[in-house]
């Protein structure tokens, strides 16, 4: 007995229940009132599975649980045809906890399927989002940073920016996957936001320009002229140029935060000196 209802003043009969876990098949339903006048019907049972999240990123692991599949059979899991996991049924047809990672996949809807040995199935749709990573979360002008990005648009024009500046553009392949490279272009020290797009879907990260100096020559003879160049300070700024602890030169950078001066060595004892610059 699944379910006790009393029928109304005609002898009609509304009512529920639940079906409890059984196997995939077909089942007599029946109805028996206090004169013994017994209904059947049938009612045939048919495999469904839940995914533990319907929407997330390329590597993301997702729980199946499944029901109504054939007892002690082995189920097959495919994404868009392509097998990524394998479990076995109990005796009421149903399993539980299986887990797969999000194969490469374009932006959008896929099908998650499962099968069991005798060809029951049932089918969900799982949707693919954008996700993106690089290389270094902090750099200076000039150093090279790699942006790779999966779950974007199939074999569209991927646009690289960091502020206001596109950086790069690339392709994403049959997978909505990429990776590409820029080289940071001198701006004022900060945090910004890279964006990737594929003219649909954008992601966002930040990202850290670091200030960054150089001098050319790095040893010399007294008098040697030598160039400071630096990027990544304040705009419109004094910068200061210490040989040691003596001032040589002073100069101011640009409104990107960047310059470009030269001293000559003083006189100094032969080896190793320090020069600090400073904005």
């Amino acid at each position: 007995v699944i379910e006790t209802d009393s029928s109304d003043d005609d002898g009609n009969l509304y009512t529920y229940f639940i079906i409890d876990e059984y196997p995939a098949g077909k089942y007599k339903i029946w109805a028996t009132d206090c004169n013994d006048y017994q209904e059947i019907n049938y009612f045939t049972l048919t495999p469904d599975i839940d995914l533990d999240e319907y929407t997330g990123t390329v590597g993301e692991e997702i729980v199946v649980t499944g029901t109504g599949f054939a007892a002690n059979s082995e189920v097959n899991i495919t994404f868009d045809g392509d097998g990524v996991a394998i479990d076995k049924t109990n005796e009421d047809g149903s399993f539980s906890g299986t887990t797969f990672d999000v194969p490469e996949s374009y932006n959008g809807n896929h099908t998650v399927k499962a099968t069991d040995e005798d060809g029951n199935y049932t089918t969900v749709e799982f949707a693919t989002t954008e996700l993106i990573t690089i290389s270094a979360k902090t750099a200076a002008a000039g150093t090279g940073v790699t942006v790779s990005g999966t779950g974007f648009l199939a074999d569209s024009d991927i646009a690289i920016q960091l502020a206001n500046d596109k950086v790069a553009v690339t392709e994403s392949d049959d997978n909505g996957s990429f990776s590409d490279s820029f080289v940071v272009p001198a701006m004022v020290k900060g945090t910004y936001k890279i964006k990737i797009s594929d003219g649909t879907n954008s992601a966002y990260t930040d990202f850290t320009i670091l200030s960054a100096t150089t001098i050319n020559p790095a040893m010399g003879n007294v008098g040697t002229e030598v160039t400071v160049s630096g990027a990544g300070f304040a705009p419109n700024a004094t910068v200061l140029v210490k040989y040691d602890k003596t001032q040589v030169v002073k100069t101011t950078t640009d409104e990107n935060g960047t310059f470009e001066t030269s001293f000559s060595a003083p006189v100094s004892e032969h080896g190793d000196h320090t020069v600090t610059i400073t904005d």
